[in-house]
């Protein structure tokens, strides 16, 4: 293997590192994209001298199931394939970004589902002058689109962009040298099921369908799902789709995004010649076959990228709002607090048992995470619809992980501190109280930090009887092993405790301390109380 001759080479070490960085973005923390980190410079070295010797071949990956919306294969390529994807990608978009419609907003910069669905509404407010004349959407997708897509059509349109790429390489390609064209023929005909590592059960695997299986409609068709290239390809290959409408049947009212597009128009017999002629076009030109799912007034509504869209107003798909219901209801099941009456101790892993009545709520990172995560990514798609009633209901009907975060004017965030380095114990502290008073609490919560072998309260949490701890701080403590009674004394007084436990490693200055329970009073109801073990 020949090392790469030149750094400004297209496929040197410095446009390699530029597709590793790339391609890590959002990723940094996942198992393959350390591993490739900690031999980066070695993994690069090697990808530029296989790529400029024309020896680099893609590699078998791993094929898992994905169950929602439905079930399919995903086949995902090893990390290094990876980062020659985003080398791929970042040589060929800009050719290909002049040559795409506006009308396309899948996978590319500046677009996506939201500005679809705001096109969409435009085009419906436009073409019904403000809602005074009768538009028609007629809805079409095109059958098994990524399975069903013809290699050679694709590399014939592939073709003279990659010889314009190379071109444009001037004496960094010398000639008949391995370049972009080629990578482009190597991974567009590499068979990613051909030794690939299987993730899952057989049983998992069973229930995808056969016709959406890679490969199943011949050696010669179809694309993984999940790679860059793929994205980026599926846009070249849908691009004639998109000038027959826009420029041979004049339709203005045009919107795709990957295989399921929309068309507008005032006149229902225009859209249904339209679908005759979009039709045999596809079955013709790039043998694909199309269903048609609707035409019909825009007044009824088109589902489309996750939204029911009118001119006037978007609303969130059913099927969007009930998965978003679905998993609040599992992750509520997983912070649901544990209530006990008087005369119960309730005992926590690293804490003696607490004598209720108490509530306590367990603050685990990955529980506060995932109800952040959860509601940034389904209330920013809920944002662009007409759905403040419904947010507040879902709010109101999963109140326990709503505990877990705190609303404001800049949307939901968490309400206990993440972990993270501080630079003093002070300023730990400071972390560590910010958002532990419940909203709508008469009395502040109190801060209960573990110290190597002591329970302290910091300054401000109160002294509740204690004297001053060792070595003189300003804070008030007693040893650990009595960390329950002294819960138990602030209870009593009517505010919550906020439990922060010591891990041995160092976090910063300081040792690692996390949020570990929230123990909340309660009033003493009539009649048995039942036990309940945490």
């Amino acid at each position: 293997m020949s090392e790469p001759k030149t750094q400004a080479s297209w496929c040197g070490i410095a446009a390699l590192h530029a597709a590793a960085r790339s391609c890590a973005r959002h990723k940094r923390a996942r198992p393959d994209a350390l591993a490739f980190r900690l031999r980066e410079g070695e993994e690069l070295l090697a990808l530029a001298g296989r790529l400029e010797a024309g020896s680099y071949r893609p590699e078998p990956g791993r094929v898992f199931v994905t169950e929602r919306p439905k079930h399919r294969e995903v086949q995902a390529a090893v990390y290094r394939d990876r980062v020659v994807h985003h080398l791929l990608h970042g040589l060929l978009e800009p050719a290909l970004e002049r040559r795409f419609s506006d009308a396309s907003f899948a996978c590319r910069k500046g677009k996506g589902t939201h500005a679809a669905a705001l096109r969409l509404q435009e085009w419906m407010w436009r073409l019904s002058r403000h809602g005074g004349v009768r538009v028609f959407a007629l809805q079409l997708d095109v059958v098994n689109f990524f399975m069903s897509l013809h290699r050679q059509t694709l590399l014939a349109m592939l073709e003279p962009v990659a010889r314009e790429v190379e071109a444009g390489l001037g004496g960094r390609l010398p000639p008949g040298a391995f370049g972009p064209w080629e990578l482009c023929r190597r991974i567009v005909l590499h068979d990613p099921g051909a030794g690939a590592h299987r993730l899952g059960s057989p049983a998992l695997f069973a229930r995808v369908p056969p016709h959406k299986r890679l490969g199943a409609l011949g050696p010669d068709r179809g694309l993984p799902i999940g790679n860059l290239t793929s994205q980026l390809f599926g846009n070249v290959y849908l691009t004639p789709l998109d000038d027959f409408v826009q420029r041979t049947l004049g339709i203005r009212g045009y919107v795709r995004y990957v295989d399921d597009f929309v068309l507008l128009h005032p006149n229902a017999a225009v859209l249904e010649q339209a679908r005759d002629r979009v039709v045999a076009f596809l079955r013709e030109r790039l043998r694909l076959e199309v269903r048609a799912k609707v035409l019909a007034p825009v007044s009824e509504g088109v589902d489309f990228v996750g939204y029911v869209i009118r001119p006037r107003y978007l609303l969130p798909r059913r099927r969007v709002v009930r998965a978003f219901s679905d998993k609040l209801a599992a992750l509520d099941a997983r912070v649901t607090p544990v209530e006990v009456g008087p005369g119960v101790r309730l005992g926590m892993p690293g804490l003696r048992g607490v004598a209720g009545p108490v509530r306590v709520t367990r603050l685990d990172e990955a529980s506060c995470e995932a109800a952040r995560t959860l509601w940034a990514s389904y209330g920013g798609h809920l944002g662009y619809a007409a759905s403040w009633r419904l947010r507040q209901r879902l709010w109101r009907e999963h109140p326990h992980s709503a505990k877990l975060l705190r609303r404001d004017a800049g949307g939901v965030g968490r309400r206990f501190a993440p972990v993270r380095p501080s630079a003093s114990f002070r300023a730990q502290l400071a972390r560590l109280a910010r958002g532990i008073t419940p909203e709508g609490s008469a009395k502040p919560a109190v801060l209960l930090v573990q110290v190597g072998s002591f329970a302290e309260l910091p300054p401000g949490g109160g002294r509740f009887g204690l004297r001053r701890s060792r070595g003189g701080r300003r804070a008030f403590g007693l040893p650990w092993r009595f960390a329950a009674r002294l819960i138990e004394r602030i209870l009593r007084a009517g505010r919550p405790v906020a439990v922060a436990i010591e891990e041995p490693q160092l976090c910063g200055n300081v040792k690692r301390r996390r949020l570990a329970y929230l123990y909340e009073p309660v009033q003493q109801r009539t009649g048995a109380t039942k036990e309940r073990s945490p």
